[in-house]
This record gives C-alpha cells, structure tokens and sequence, in this order.
C-alpha cells in the first residue's frame, strides 16, 4: 500500500466527502497532514514520523495547545489506521460512558430542572456545562450522603462536598469550585446553603498584570491606523485596544451588530449573555470599513470576522485573536497579545482617568459589577505607590 501521506489523505478526505464532512473540516485535515507530510522526509510514512509530528512544538519553540496536540494524535491514527485496515475508519476512536445522575428520582428531577433553567439563559456553552456539572456531582455526594430530595440537603453536604473537590482535584482553586456550585444553590433558594459555602470560599488569586504604557498604546495604535497590518488584524486589535472586548465576543461578532448611523455596536456578549452596547471609535469604524469593503471574504456567514484563507470560515477560537493581536503589536514593536492584556489595559485605563466603577463594569460587560474591583488589585502602580521606600543607610548596603 502507498504509505506517501498526502495520497492517503486523497483517501481521506473523499471518505469525508462521502460521509458528510464540511469542507472547512476536511480543510483542517489537509493542514495536519501537510504537516505530516514533513515529518517523512518525502519518504513514506512511519512510527517515527507520526511520533516526531505529535512531539513537535510551534515554529517559535512554544508547545502547542491542548486541542491541537490532540488533533495531531488524531491524524496520525487516521494514518496508522488506514495503513493497517486499508481504509479510515472516522468513528470515535472511543465512546464516552453516560455521566451518572442521582438516583433518586426528586433528586434528578431538581437537576434536570436547573439544567433546563442555565440553559435558558444564553449564557456560553463552557458555562453552561461548568455550572451543571458541578450540580451534578453536588446531587450525587449530597445522595451518597443521604439525601433523598432538594430540601433534605443542608450546609453540611456542602461543606463536605467542598472537602471531597480539593481532594479530587488538587490543582483547582476553591475560588471555581464554589463559583461554579453557587448558581445551582441560588437556584434552590437555599440562602443558608450558599452562606456554607462562603465559609470555603478561599478569594481567587489574581497575578499582577502590567498594563501598556502610553507610547506603547500609542505605537500599535499608529501601527495599525498606518496599515502596518492588514486591515481586518487593525481592527481586531483596535476594537480589544479601545473597547477591552473579550476573544469570544470578537469572534461571535456579526455583521448587523454594527451601527454605522449611530456608530456604535451592539451585541450579545458570549460569555454572559447579557447585551451591551459600545461607541464605535472613528479609527475602528475606518478600519472595519475597508476591511468589509476591500478585504473580507464574498461569503453567506454573516460573521463579522472571517479567517483570510478558504474556505473563509469564522475566526475559530480566543488564540486566532491572540496571534492576531500579537502580530500587530510585533509590528509596533511591542512585546505581548491577546485580548487578556487589552482588556486589563482599558480597564485600568479607566480607573486611572477616574472613570466610576459603573460605567467600567457597562463598558466590559461585567455580569457582576464586583468584578470590576479585581482590576483595582491587580494595578501595580497604585499598588507600588503604596510602599514605603527604604531609609537612605539601608539602600546604601544593597
């Protein structure tokens, strides 16, 4: 049998075709066996290629991320696979067991209840699943520990299930676990049971991020307003400068969710679902302008951002935004990216200018106006000005 790579992803991608593969799939699999494809030598495929492919890092020496380490492990299967059986075989190499419920039939019932109630509320996908799991594993301590309905729960259950998490999953903060369980005990109106557990609660810890200085502000701002970059990178990486909009909500953004009478935006934000609505700043109107105008893609997806290669599919995930704005600020001469650090920049910004907590909390969005204090904690300079400095005798040792 032929073992070059890219004849076997011929195979491949008609069994694609064939099965009902969108094009953009099939076109993600030419690139992860082009990629290889060089691990070969331009010889044949063998063991040793596919391991080498699956232990490579990125060109700039970082490793890649969790999803792609795992669709390289992919394709190499795909092609130890179509070696061995003489066809690709694209079922799911394993199939996931059914997660366990409670047992007891009140107990599943108050479950499938708040899973039905998150997911009315529009909120992001990743949340959703963050908030019901954990009701679920919750439900099913609090029944292995006697509970037999929702009432029957009380602040010892949670207590001890909080116990049982930092135990099971020692490298996750209590922070998220009582993030995540507290939705499910609001949803009971269990006001003694959310007070346990912010008895466990331990405050998140938060990592000071430097914010942009003003001429670094001002040298991505002249990169991109010049074109240094393409336009449509001008304006992802205006939009996350000026407005400190997260990856998510870039990505989703669609066309009609920019006014240009009114010039401003309005959308639905992904992580929340909670609306909001931005002034659009004549530098990012101009640069969207000629990027929908001269740049983007003829295509039926309405999304308002478009991968610059066929076959012209939404940006995919938060790091196609990173490298985005990571390329940009290369180009000015700035070290960083992602909407991480423009995001605390804007903030920060505004605290800085004296911009209230309110108004910070509209502008990013905020679920809860709280969050906005944590960018009061992370600002190094306030944080700086701060400290004593040391008496004149004592420095003179150092």
């Amino acid at each position: 049998m032929d073992t070059n790579v890219m004849s076997a992803f011929d195979v491949l991608a008609e069994t694609m075709r064939d099965t009902g593969y969108a094009e953009s799939t099939i076109t993600r699999y030419r690139r992860l066996f082009a990629g290889l494809d060089r691990f070969t030598d331009g010889g044949g495929y063998t063991g040793e290629a596919g391991r080498r492919f699956v232990a490579s890092f990125r060109r700039d020496g970082a490793p890649h991320d969790y999803a792609y380490r795992k669709a390289k492990e992919r394709a190499v299967a795909l092609m130890e696979g179509y070696l061995s059986a003489g066809r690709f075989d694209l079922a799911p190499r394993c199939a996931k067991a059914p997660k366990a419920r409670p047992q007891e039939e009140r107990l599943g019932a108050s479950l499938s209840s708040f899973e039905a109630d998150v997911a009315e509320r529009g909120l992001a996908p990743g949340v959703v699943y963050n908030y019901t799991d954990m009701a679920r594993l919750f439900l099913l301590f609090a029944e292995e520990s006697g509970a037999t309905e929702a009432t029957s729960i009380a602040a010892a259950h949670v207590l001890g299930f909080v116990a049982r998490m930092r135990e099971v999953r020692s490298g996750t903060e209590t922070f998220y676990i009582a993030s995540f369980l507290r939705p499910y005990l609001r949803f009971l109106c269990r006001d003694d049971l959310v007070g346990a557990l912010a008895l466990t609660a331990s405050p998140r810890k938060h990592l000071i991020v430097e914010v942009l200085s003003d001429e670094d502000e001002e040298a991505i701002a002249r990169a991109c307003c010049n074109r240094l970059v393409g336009a449509r990178d001008a304006a992802v990486t205006l939009l996350a400068l000026t407005t400190g909009l997260r990856a998510g909500d870039i990505i989703n953004m669609r066309m009609g969710d920019i006014c240009w009478r009114s010039m401003a935006i309005s959308m639905i934000q992904h992580k929340t679902g909670n609306p909001v609505k931005l002034p659009l700043q004549p530098a990012v109107a101009d640069a969207i302008g000629e990027y929908v105008l001269e740049e983007r893609p003829d295509t039926g997806d309405d999304h308002l951002f478009l991968q610059s290669r066929a076959p012209y599919a939404p940006l995919g995930s938060s790091g196609s935004v990173y490298l985005i704005t990571r390329k940009a600020m290369s180009v000015a001469g700035v070290d960083g990216g992602g909407t991480r650090l423009l995001r605390h920049n804007a903030a920060t910004k505004m605290l800085r200018a004296g911009v209230s907590h309110p108004i910070i909390s509209a502008v990013l969005g905020h679920a809860d106006p709280d969050s906005t204090s944590k960018y009061m904690e992370l600002d190094s300079e306030p944080m700086r000005s701060c400290v004593l400095p040391l008496p004149e005798e004592v420095r003179s040792w150092l």
